[in-house]
């Protein structure tokens, strides 16, 4: 079973590319996408990609570009 986790865990886990405008997530429902939600990495990757972020460098949790 792959690991599940609040988007809010995944952003202090990872902390860049840091979600600044949550456009992947559900607006109409944001506190329970953002903070109730659990979700896999892969989940919150491709939703991070879907939102505008602040990158540190080019580096994706140094594994480089996802």
């Amino acid at each position: 079973m792959a690991d599940k986790r609040t988007s809010v865990e995944w952003q202090e886990l990872y902390p860049y590319p840091k979600v600044m405008d949550a456009d992947g997530w559900d607006r109409k429902n944001f506190q329970y996408s953002w903070y109730e939600e659990e979700i896999t990495y892969e989940e919150y990757r491709d939703r991070t990609m879907a939102s505008t972020c602040i990158w540190k460098g080019d580096e994706w949790h140094g594994e480089g570009l996802a």
